[in-house]
């Protein structure tokens, strides 16, 4: 009877022990980007990546949700990044009020009062190469890269479908007249700036060339690999920063 007591006991405590807190964080949408858009939160709990988010307005001091299908991103310096693929045209919600969702929302530390969030999107030049930055775009694939003409670029990736995502990178000058050899160093980040993957690619500019793209990426040959959160490439050249964009798992 004791040992029966005893699992019970245990039994209980483990269920409660295991319970969630969930908060509703109250903020507004402040900026609209493409599918992106950016909430201002309020109140003295952060949130965290994936936690669902309704979007809708303020009737009485009540909130009434009017789409309710959107998630968390990132979570920087006060404001939160969400996405929903699905919605036709977030520009119409600049203004809305907001309401997350969040299981187990935390207290900011000192580091989040330092943190200042990431900058905008870098794309500059690259001395060595005498080149500029045309543009950084993301692709998915299989292991291994598919030939320009059968990429499809996007910054939005399903982390169900989803195995490697890679980057393409254009450069442009005036023909340099010989070939210039350099090594591209590409940086994963998830949006807390964690750092997740690094590594280095040869690459070169030929002498007659106006313009050239240079590739390569990373992940894993199973899906699911990628977790739902906003992510940002960033590439150098010599220890300079040439371009930085950011892509989306949802």
């Amino acid at each position: 009877m004791k040992k029966i007591l005893s699992i019970v006991c245990c039994f209980i405590i483990c269920i409660c022990s295991s319970a969630q807190s969930v908060s509703n964080i109250p903020g507004e949408v402040t900026e609209v980007r493409d599918k992106e858009v950016i909430i201002d939160y309020t109140g003295e709990l952060i949130p965290n990546v994936g936690d669902p988010v309704s979007i809708g307005f303020e009737v009485d001091g009540d909130f009434v949700p009017y789409d309710v299908t959107w998630i968390v991103m990132e979570v920087s310096g006060g404001g939160v990044s969400a996405l929903n693929m699905n919605f036709e045209n977030p520009r119409q919600l600049l203004g809305y009020k907001a309401m997350i969702k969040s299981k187990n929302p935390r207290r900011p530390t000192y580091y989040d009062v330092i943190q200042p969030g990431w900058p905008g999107n870098i794309i500059g030049i690259v001395p060595m190469v005498g080149a500029q930055v045309d543009k950084l775009l993301f692709f998915k694939s299989e292991k291994g890269l598919p030939k320009v003409d059968q990429r499809k670029y996007t910054k939005y990736f399903s982390a169900s479908e989803t195995q490697y995502i890679n980057w393409h990178l254009n450069l442009r000058r005036s023909p340099p007249g010989k070939r210039i050899d350099f090594k591209i160093i590409a940086k994963y980040f998830k949006s807390d700036g964690k750092e997740i993957a690094e590594y280095n690619k040869d690459s070169y500019f030929d002498a007659d060339w106006s313009s050239s793209y240079h590739s390569s990426g990373w992940g894993s040959t199973n899906t699911g690999f990628w977790k739902i959160g906003k992510y940002y490439v960033q590439l150098y050249v010599n220890d300079q920063l040439i371009a930085q964009e950011p892509f989306f798992v949802y």
